[in-house]
């Protein structure tokens, strides 16, 4: 693609080593949050309460419920709650 000789396989070289790094910083976030999740609970849900995101217990689980009001969102941290 590029001639060597004016440094395209260095640019290749170090556009591939960057994109690898950013790519193992992203791994070690999602292994961050993850591990996080064990402790504390996310919620993400709409004001009327149809669509509910949680993060628990170390899985993300999702609910949804017959929408009655516009988009609004309420964002929300806590502890952990026992597993039943």
């Amino acid at each position: 693609m590029w001639d060597d000789s004016e440094g395209g396989a260095d640019v290749m070289h170090r556009l591939f080593n960057c994109l690898a790094a950013l790519m193992l910083v992203a791994c070690v976030a999602m292994l961050g949050l993850w591990a996080r999740s064990y402790w504390i609970t996310d919620t993400l849900e709409r004001a009327d309460g149809s669509e509910i995101w949680e993060s628990r217990h170390g899985r993300l689980m999702f609910e949804h419920f017959v929408p009655v009001s516009p988009w609004r969102l309420r964002w929300s941290v806590g502890q952990k709650t026992p597993m039943p």
